[in-house]
């Protein structure tokens, strides 16, 4: 990720690094993974439903054949995204820790009135969906608010 400025309204860039092998094995996955998606849509299973695997082509990739091996690369490279749940971007952690951005209390280090509640605060980033950890820390942010107020009411 990388800031444009310090405007906060400005979106940064994102790069995921998707297809930076330099021996293309990420692509090989890719188009292994359709060629298996095809086999399961030729399976009697799905053929009693009449499935089959559309062949409009994709924008850009119309000088390759449809269903080339070099017809899927540039299609995955075309249409790859993702959904940014970036993880891990501010990590919980000790004081010591110099990778660490909040304590345990979701308090910013050396910025005065600034928690972070979020999934940015995961010291490393988790190989499911985010959404429980997402629910886990608002909860916690909800307990650690609840009582700060309390305690200043």
């Amino acid at each position: 990720m990388t800031l444009l400025s310090k405007d906060p309204a400005e979106s940064p860039l994102f790069f995921p690094n998707y297809f930076t092998d330099p021996e293309n094995h990420d692509i090989k996955t890719f188009i292994a993974s359709i060629r298996e998606a095809q086999r399961i849509v030729k399976s009697p299973s799905l053929q009693k439903f009449d499935a089959k695997i559309v062949d409009i082509p994709v924008p850009g990739c119309e000088r390759y054949g449809f269903d080339t091996d070099e017809y899927w690369e540039c299609a995955v490279r075309t249409i790859i995204s993702s959904i940014y749940h970036q993880t891990s971007t501010c990590k919980m952690g000790p004081k010591s820790d110099p990778e660490a951005v909040v304590n345990p209390y979701l308090q910013v280090y050396g910025v005065k009135n600034l928690r972070v509640a979020d999934i940015s605060i995961l010291p490393v980033t988790i190989s499911g969906h985010p959404m429980a950890s997402a629910y886990m820390i608002g909860e916690k942010a909800y307990d650690i608010l609840k009582e700060h107020y309390s305690l200043i009411i």
